[in-house]
């Protein structure tokens, strides 16, 4: 990648979406003969209007990985090429006769292959678990099922906002550009309260911090029926002095949350008529959640399980929970630790190389528009999905 590639006349600009995250940022991916050359802000998109972070413009350019290009087959032992009919024949025949069988999608994919994955394993193979590899809860179910959409906030709320409450996120690292949002309005007065756990670099612009290992005593302490310490009963003010409040709800919360914490979360909103803005996690999370793709994966028992990465990064919780699981088949782009563990691999194509649909954080439906031609012989996951659920029924 290299700013000496071409003289921008010579390149084609496509307009797509980041997948770094839920935010779903607009961009503009400038490729020449089938390279990807640059991310570029996309300033006519009404997510983020021209904002874009690092992970949206600078990491999805040098991963590191080494790409996968062949389907690999485990054979005594060791894993070699194969065919893709080979690898097809191994991988109809083990999820035909391996019960219980668990299969699990990356929610980095888009709604298409979504529906294709709970088509193939949920209705035809009626599999065991079928889910998606997010580690614990993007948003409580309680908390899903019980927001109404008047509470609801958008990402144009918390440009409004003159008050902040960030639970349970650190803005500096992930959904980086809601973070920028927040930073832009500090200085007009907008007051912040940070809750989380770890220090935040956001915290430096807070008017008040909260630090709490509980955070259902903190939002009891904020509604005044808990002890409050001076930190809380100031956030307090704040809140009830706002008229435009947002409280940004981040897996910090999340994944601790009980349905207690919950119910106390929203009550908080409702005495305070506040807007809540749950980030949720990857770029379709929150579409996985509307597929019923959230119940927690846990490997004991299961003879097989069917990984759908693309080109997403695995979490080291996976690799464990599949240990004593018989047979593993991973699709993915690039080598990794889990590539290495499965019995069968299948190469995949990498974000900016397939289309699709999105559903991100605060609702819309947008497009991921396709800017360059996978390698040869290199499917989508959607097409491999495709393909497996015909040699299922045929």
């Amino acid at each position: 990648y290299s700013t000496y590639r071409g003289l921008q006349p010579q390149t084609e600009a496509v307009q797509s979406i980041c997948l770094g995250c839920s935010v779903g940022c607009g961009v503009l991916l400038r490729t020449r003969d089938n390279h990807l050359l640059r991310i570029e802000s996309n300033w006519e998109a009404p997510v983020n209007r021209g904002l874009l972070c690092e992970d949206g413009r600078f990491k999805p350019l040098y991963r590191q990985e080494k790409r996968l290009h062949t389907p690999l087959l485990r054979r005594n032992g060791t894993q070699k090429p194969a065919t893709w009919e080979e690898a097809l024949h191994v991988i109809t025949g083990r999820m035909a006769s391996s019960v219980p069988l668990a299969a699990l999608i990356s929610t980095r994919q888009p709604n298409e292959s979504m529906a294709a994955f709970i088509r193939l394993f949920r209705d035809t193979l009626q599999a065991d678990v079928v889910t998606s590899i997010e580690e614990g809860y993007v948003t409580h179910p309680r908390l899903e099922a019980s927001l109404a959409t008047r509470r609801r906030a958008t990402l144009k709320d918390l440009q409004d906002a003159d008050c902040v409450l960030v639970l349970g996120a650190d803005l500096s690292r992930k959904h980086q550009v809601a973070g920028f949002l927040i930073r832009r309005r500090v200085p007009e007065h907008l007051s912040l309260i940070t809750c989380t756990r770890e220090e935040s670099p956001l915290d430096a612009q807070a008017d008040v911090i909260l630090r709490d290992e509980s955070d259902l005593r903190v939002l009891r302490a904020l509604m005044g029926e808990a002890e409050s310490p001076p930190q809380a009963a100031a956030a307090a003010r704040l809140l009830e002095s706002a008229q435009k409040a947002v409280i940004i709800v981040g897996r910090g919360f999340t994944s601790h949350a009980t349905i207690e914490s919950v119910e106390a979360l929203l009550e908080l909103a409702r005495r305070f008529d506040a807007r809540l803005l749950p980030l949720y996690g990857k770029a379709n999370s929150r579409a996985a959640i509307d597929y019923g793709l959230q119940t927690p994966f846990d490997g004991h028992g299961m003879q097989a399980a069917c990984i759908f990465l693309g080109d997403d990064s695995p979490h080291p919780a996976l690799l464990q929970r599949l240990e004593g699981v018989p047979f593993v088949l991973v699709q993915a782009a690039y080598e990794s630790e889990l590539t290495r563990r499965a019995d069968v691999v299948l190469p995949a194509a990498t974000w900016e190389e397939q289309s699709g649909h999105y559903i991100n954080l605060q609702g819309n439906l947008q497009k991921a528009q396709a800017a360059i031609r996978p390698p040869a012989g290199i499917p989508t996951v959607l097409e491999t999905l495709q393909r497996l659920h015909a040699a299922m029924r045929g």
